[in-house]
């Protein structure tokens, strides 16, 4: 994890990263990252096709948290 900070130096933006790996980008939100935790967590030999994340399953952003609820 890494904070990044943003704008004006008086006032700046923080925003949280997780980084996964060399092959994925920055996971900006814990919804973000929750299909790929699960993806991590339950395939034996974590085939990236069978990864539902934003990174590996080529999906927009704003379509993870609809398909988790949020």
């Amino acid at each position: 994890m890494y904070r990044h900070y943003k704008g004006r130096q008086s006032s700046p933006r923080q925003d949280l990263y997780l980084i996964g790996s060399v092959h994925t980008n920055r996971f900006r939100c814990i919804p973000e990252f929750v299909p790929h935790a699960i993806w991590l967590m339950t395939d034996p030999i974590l085939d990236r096709g069978n990864c539902e994340c934003e990174y590996c399953a080529k999906v927009p952003q704003r379509v993870i948290p609809e398909n988790l609820g949020f």
